[in-house]
């Protein structure tokens, strides 16, 4: 099924409009559809008088569906994508292929329940520069992204020269998912010819690390030990983080849907901290360089954690051929990637509770030296 991007100025204009007012609780599930389906769809609209208002553009629908070689196209201006969704740089034109969904939006079988015939006659009056834009958006939004699937419980939107909405979460099984997901705005016309303030989502806008459970304190370690070597300034850091950690502790946190969520957590943090005395390995494509920083999945191969040159957290995973990059996280955005780590186990979203986090965290700060110290008396160093 395809999802919908919609533009910060879409979400606006539904707002000052009263129709996001109106969009909630609406809902439509089209199934499996081919474009004989949408012909039918766009008939009984047509006879209904769903298009009494505007006339014109039924008619121009009605040539679209007729022939829908000539309108299953998305025209927009959008930077080319390069390795990473940070590094854009030239802008050109683009074409892209629409779906028979994306014809639902364009017929208004979305919108008919929200919009009055009548309001069709002047698009304006809601903000929108043609019929299609305001059918088309009201239908996006119902239709809703496909973030709506993960719900991350703290997200942070990166701007730099792609927009990027970030955050940690889990699946049903709880098992950790880091996500980030493009939503770049860039000049859009629709299969009609009008331009929207929305588009499509395509393969490629959303980015995943799909590891296995209960390796949030081991990743919570890996971030530590960045803003270490990185020399980072991370605010909820300061001051042996004892203002962060009151924080969470006033927060609490629900079990979620896991047994683990009935048993205690966190009476070991030390066994995180095995090899807090390396720093994180610097990253490179070739295989042969390792990190002892990493977290496992359940597909076979593991996400080693290391510095990049840039002092990013780069996560890296080796399958066939050079190292590739998975994700990777710039300095700033240190603690909202901390924040939103300690956010996911308070929402029970994995299988780590969030006490589990405190202790790790509290450790580093208050025991931790001591325990290197006993270490290396047992190692005779």
């Amino acid at each position: 099924m395809t999802h919908y991007v919609l533009f910060p100025e879409a979400r606006s204009r539904l707002e000052q409009s009263g129709l996001q007012a109106r969009l909630s609780g609406a809902e439509k599930h089209p199934g499996f559809l081919d474009t004989e389906d949408v012909r039918n769809i766009l008939g009984r609209m047509i006879s209904d008088g769903f298009f009494e208002h505007c006339p014109q553009y039924a008619e121009q629908l009605s040539r679209s569906v007729v022939n829908p070689v000539h309108w299953r196209i998305y025209d927009c201006e959008e930077p080319v994508r390069q390795q990473s969704l940070f590094d854009q740089e030239v802008t050109e034109p683009t074409r892209l292929q629409a779906s028979v969904e994306d014809m639902l939006l364009m017929v208004g079988w979305y919108a008919e329940g929200v919009l009055k015939p009548e309001e069709l006659a002047d698009p304006s009056a809601f903000g929108f520069r043609s019929v299609s834009e305001l059918v088309g958006t009201v239908g996006a939004e119902i239709v809703g992204d496909s973030l709506q699937y993960w719900d991350i419980p703290y997200s942070w939107i990166n701007n730099g020269k792609r927009t990027v909405i970030r955050g940690v979460t889990g699946d049903m099984h709880g098992d950790l998912r880091i996500i980030e997901k493009d939503v770049t705005v860039y000049k859009m016309m629709d299969p009609m010819g009008n331009e929207v303030c929305y588009r499509p989502e395509r393969e490629g806008d959303t980015n995943m690390i799909a590891a296995y459970h209960s390796t949030e304190p081991a990743l919570l370690v890996a971030a530590l030990k960045w803003a270490r070597d990185a020399e980072l300034d991370v605010p909820l850091l300061r001051g042996g983080a004892k203002e962060f950690l009151s924080e969470v502790e006033a927060a609490g946190g629900v079990g979620g849907n896991f047994a683990e969520a009935l048993f205690s957590q966190g009476n070991d943090p030390e066994n995180h901290f095995l090899g807090w005395d390396y720093p994180l390995s610097m990253y490179s494509e070739d295989p042969k360089v390792r990190s002892g920083d990493f977290i496992p999945t359940n597909w076979g191969v593991t996400y080693e954690i290391f510095m990049g040159e840039n002092k990013d957290l780069v996560f890296g995973v080796v399958e066939n051929g050079p190292r590739r990059e998975a994700m990777r996280f710039r300095p700033q955005e240190a603690e909202l990637f901390i924040r939103s780590l300690f956010a996911q186990a308070a929402h029970g979203k994995g299988r780590t509770r969030v006490e589990a986090l405190h202790s790790t965290l509290m450790f580093r700060y208050s025991g931790l030296e001591e325990f290197l110290e006993s270490m290396k008396r047992y190692s005779g160093k």
